[in-house]
Formats: structure tokens, sequence, C-alpha cells
């Protein structure tokens, strides 16, 4: 698992940004790496651009909803962060446990 970005950060915003200074900073960079603003990049460009389009996105989800900005503020995670992880590879399907045989 990779070490997750604060959403803040991701954003550009402090952690006293309002409802309105959030919105700000996710349009302005959900336009910057926008897919369609890289369709004729290469194809390194594309992958980055469209890995930090999800993040961007992911943030801006958690801290957009009162409810999920305040867990995220109390715990600095939200259940959603799993959304860009890598499967991981051998592992149990969610909600069975390994067992060795």
């Amino acid at each position: 698992m990779t070490k997750r970005q604060d959403h803040y950060h991701i954003l550009g915003a402090s952690k006293d940004a309002t409802e309105d200074e959030i919105k700000k900073c996710y349009r302005r960079l959900a336009l910057k790496y926008h897919p369609d603003k890289h369709a004729h990049s290469e194809d390194d460009e594309k992958v980055i651009a469209e890995h930090k389009f999800k993040e961007i996105n992911q943030a801006y989800s958690v801290l957009s909803d009162a409810t999920r900005r305040e867990r995220y503020d109390v715990s600095g995670v939200d259940n959603s962060d799993d959304e860009l992880d890598d499967p991981v590879e051998g592992g149990a399907p969610e909600g069975e446990a390994m067992t060795a045989e």
C-alpha cells in the first residue's frame, strides 16, 4: 500500500478552508489535469494526469461532504481512501479471511 497524501495538500487548500475555497481549488486542478486536456500528450503524461485527476476527485469527494470531511479531520483517513489503491495480488477477497490449509 502506498502512503496516501493529505487531501488538503492534494487540492492545495488549508485545513480551515471554506467549502467555496475547496471548490475553487478542485475546479482549478480538475481543469488542469482533466483527461481531455491530455488527449494528445505522450502516454506517460496521460497516465500521470489520469492518476492525478483521480486523486483530485477523491480528495474533493471527501472534503466537499461535511460528514466525511469531519471524519477525515478527526481520524486523518476516510474509508473511501481505498478506492485508489491497487488490488493486492494473492490477497483474500473482501470479507474473507485467509487461512492456512
